[in-house]
């Protein structure tokens, strides 16, 4: 389904103020899935009549919004709906988010997204005084400056996020609704590597020492969150700190900028988006249910609704890189590429791998295994919907024979 309209875009489409190239487009389907995913998993708070009409009007304006940003040409108007693909966001955590201290993470996500993204917007002045265009592909400049290039990429690295500036993160999955994770997960975190991505083909950049450090930083910030995720007992938690990890090696293949990284940094956020918006919506049913999301207390799973056991199995399974996944597909491409910067990152590469294999199996043995704690419901059922939703999510994160395509489409 991702690359179903690839060959329609062997050139890229320019009309007016927008651009879409095969890579525009693919992230393109995905907001489109996804958001149609978000509706298919809040069917509960549609059956039960809660502000319904003002709950898909959020989703639809964060998919209009993300649609836009992925298809602008310039990059005044990628930087506003960059920025304006928060507001759907931060109303859908205020509005329908589970505890009191979703005004905090709502504090906490437009502080780091606005602060790092500002700075931003002077450069972009800057650059139409000395280009007289802010077009994409319009023209090519250099930045020697460390300073320019740090402010250019800082708000990418909070929206991917970097470790280091990553804690509204966990705050904001904590507190957000099913579909508001899985749109944070699934989309919003891609904005951070597309927009490294088209700013890289905007300006060549002399200051390698940067690009450097940026990817030790992203690494030992990969290997550290990955062990965090060991110490959670909050599943939301779990999966929020598993995407810092994830989206770390993304864009350390960005910086590289060869083709495997690009590629594989492409390849590994497709996947990733299905993995984690699989495990959050994992992490809403097991909280529909038990009325919490701990691994204390959410126990036995596996003896209560077998078939929920296989698509939670198959997702944690995706989400440490198995065979015949997205995931892996891009992860091998990104390890290739990361090992030809330095020798030295394979330590760091392999400490991920074995802890990311360490809590995927962890969360499941917790959660799946063991007897009930009796605290939730004897009984656990899916509907149709919900086995629809996740029957999706696996065959379209398990679609490895698209793979070479989807790395392809516009290298």
């Amino acid at each position: 389904m991702i690359v179903s309209c690839q060959h329609v875009l062997s050139s890229c489409l320019l009309v007016s103020f927008f651009f879409v190239d095969p890579m525009s487009w693919v992230l393109v389907e995905l907001s489109v899935i996804i958001c149609f995913f978000c509706i298919l998993a809040s069917m509960k708070l549609y059956s039960a009549g809660n502000g319904v009409l003002s709950f898909t009007l959020c989703v639809l304006i964060s998919c209009f919004f993300l649609v836009l940003c992925f298809t602008s040409s310039s990059l005044l108007w990628f930087y506003w709906w960059f920025e304006s693909s928060l507001i759907p966001l931060l109303w859908l955590i205020i509005s329908w988010g589970y505890q009191p201290e979703r005004l905090q993470a709502g504090k906490y996500l437009m502080i780091y997204t606005l602060v790092s993204s500002l700075p931003f917007l002077g450069v972009l002045a800057w650059i139409y005084s000395e280009a007289c265009s802010l077009f994409m592909w319009g023209w090519f400049m250099s930045l020697s400056s460390v300073m320019v290039w740090g402010v250019v990429l800082a708000p990418f690295l909070v929206k991917s996020p970097m470790y280091g500036v990553h804690l509204w993160l966990p705050k904001a999955h904590v507190e957000a609704p099913v579909a508001g994770s899985m749109l944070l997960a699934g989309l919003t975190l891609k904005l951070g590597g597309y927009g490294i991505m088209r700013v890289s083909e905007s300006f060549s950049f002399s200051v390698s020492g940067l690009s450097c450090s940026l990817s030790c930083g992203l690494l030992w910030g990969a290997v550290v969150t990955a062990a965090v995720c060991l110490r959670q007992a909050d599943i939301k938690s779990l999966v929020a700190y598993s995407s810092v990890s994830h989206m770390g090696l993304v864009v350390v293949g960005i910086l590289s900028g060869s083709i495997w990284g690009w590629g594989g940094a492409l390849v590994l956020m497709v996947g990733h988006a299905f993995s984690s918006s699989g495990l959050f919506f994992v992490a809403g049913v097991i909280y529909n249910s038990f009325f919490s999301r701990s691994l204390v207390i959410c126990k036995g799973l596996l003896s209560l609704c077998p078939l929920f056991g296989l698509w939670g199995f198959s997702l944690l399974a995706a989400n440490m890189a198995a065979p015949l996944t997205l995931n892996l597909s891009g992860e091998i491409m990104l390890v290739v590429c990361i090992i030809n910067q330095s020798m030295w990152f394979f330590l760091a590469l392999v400490s991920i791998s074995l802890l990311t294999a360490g809590y995927s199996l962890y969360f499941f043995a917790s959660s799946f295994h063991g007897v009930s704690s009796g605290l939730g419901f004897s009984w656990f059922s899916l509907s149709s919907c919900n086995s629809f939703v996740f029957f999706m999510h696996i065959v379209l994160v398990f679609g490895g024979v698209m793979v070479l395509d989807l790395s392809s489409v516009w290298l």
